[in-house]
């Protein structure tokens, strides 16, 4: 997909009688295109998004602490209710997603291009103190290790916690797309077996 669309702004250059420079990042998922004649591709040195892209200064951390202290309320409500651990689909993902990115604050985003040197101002904390996302979370997951000990390792930090993801392997095999249908009519069917639970889901988490 990003050697056809590369391919497709060239053809657009082309026609303009112009050449461009187009900075990339340097990730899998975007190859180098050879025999481009009107776009030049640079890509940035590897491991250099911390320091150079002001979204992964602290805009991203703050909205999966967001999103993970929704989930851990989810879980500690299920326990109070006496009901089992909900199964978090795709779709509601993507709800506690868009809900949790609400709860980024502009401050937040605008602290994290200061820091990356994008604006002019001085470099200062990426979130500050009255925009803390980790604040609140601590006391939620202490809660719920104290409601169900099984949930929570010993010594669980709440950075391990948020960067949980980060310990995923990622894999230069990706699925076909019979596995991807098969997987995704797996948890179709799962979640019919599990219809009992959606009134877990019916109120809005604070």
């Amino acid at each position: 997909m990003f050697e056809e669309w590369v391919r497709e702004i060239n053809r657009k250059f082309q026609r303009e009688n112009r050449k461009i420079a187009m900075i990339i990042d340097n990730c899998p998922a975007h190859p180098d295109v050879p025999d481009t004649s009107n776009v030049t591709l640079i890509f940035l040195p590897p491991n250099t998004t911390s320091v150079s892209q002001p979204i992964a200064q602290g805009v991203i951390k703050s909205l999966k602490t967001f999103y993970r202290r929704r989930l851990v309320k989810l879980k500690i409500r299920c326990l109070d209710q006496g009901k089992d651990l909900p199964k978090i689909s795709i779709l509601r993902g993507m709800e506690l997603l868009s809900s949790s990115w609400e709860d980024v604050s502009k401050e937040t985003v605008v602290n994290c291009f200061r820091k990356a040197k994008i604006s002019a101002e001085d470099q200062i904390d990426a979130v500050e103190d009255n925009d803390d996302p980790f604040k609140n979370l601590n006391d939620d997951l202490a809660e719920l290790k104290e409601k169900d000990p099984s949930l929570l390792p010993d010594n669980f930090s709440v950075e391990e916690f948020v960067d949980i993801d980060l310990q995923v392997i990622a894999t230069d095999n990706p699925s076909t797309d019979e596995e991807i249908i098969q997987s995704v009519v797996g948890i179709e069917e799962s979640e019919d077996e599990n219809d009992d639970q959606v009134e877990v889901y019916d109120e809005p988490i604070k």
